[in-house]
């Protein structure tokens, strides 16, 4: 069998990825959430919030979603997206995500909450940090590396929050079961809501069907448009 290959050399992935998740490169073989990316949208571009929690079940989509429907979307509005979805090596995933949307270096000295704080001053219309995966560091079994990384994490929101204003709009995505997690972030940096007051979205749509006539469709228009 004959596999297309990418640029890299590599086989290009398909259309229909299983849980390998979308982002910003497979826009254009995105489909069957737009009522959800409208959803999330409203959320983040709230003038009252500034901190919004996105919450689902593992493998429903939610990183997808976020970098392949939400982020092309902000991105034509001018707004800067800044994405974390490791932990692991915190300061450098950190530093990292913020080289991807601000090409100018730090100044000499120059921290990374000040570097986050510039990024979203200078961007046209405010920056969206979104935190993904965050049960990683919010469980209970949570390793030294991953103790460390959410005390570094409390450190950065804290004083970007506080230097940034109203240019700072956070995303805080995490599974379903870990949500309640979100209350030692909140104790720690002070700065997100308890988990009962966020205007949370669930995503449900592999347990309870809602959304498969939407994802029905879009399958059916792609298949069409590549003759299948």
């Amino acid at each position: 069998m004959l596999l297309p290959m990418s640029a890299s050399g590599h086989p290009a992935l398909g259309p229909f990825r299983g849980l390998v998740p979308y982002d910003e490169s497979s826009v254009s073989l995105f489909f069957g959430r737009t009522e959800e990316t409208k959803a999330v949208l409203a959320l983040v571009t709230k003038e009252t919030s500034r901190v919004t929690a996105l919450c689902g079940e593992a493998g429903v989509g939610k990183t997808s979603l976020l970098r392949a429907g939400l982020f092309p979307t902000l991105t034509e509005r001018g707004v800067a997206c800044v994405y974390l979805g490791s932990y692991a090596n915190f300061d450098q995933d950190l530093w990292q995500a913020l080289g991807r949307v601000r090409g100018e270096p730090p100044t000499p000295g120059e921290s990374a909450p000040d570097y986050l704080v510039s990024v979203a001053r200078s961007s046209p219309a405010g920056t969206l940090l979104v935190l993904d995966h965050l049960e990683e560091l919010l469980d209970g079994d949570a390793d030294e590396a991953a103790i460390a990384a959410l005390d570094g994490l409390a450190a950065l929101l804290k004083q970007a929050v506080a230097g940034s204003g109203s240019r700072l709009h956070i995303l805080l995505s995490i599974e379903s079961s870990f949500f309640h997690r979100l209350e030692l972030l909140h104790e720690l940096a002070g700065i997100a809501k308890r988990p009962a007051a966020y205007p949370h979205v669930l995503f449900t749509s592999s347990q309870t069907g809602e959304g498969v006539p939407e994802l029905r469709a879009a399958i059916a228009q792609l298949l069409a448009e590549r003759g299948a």
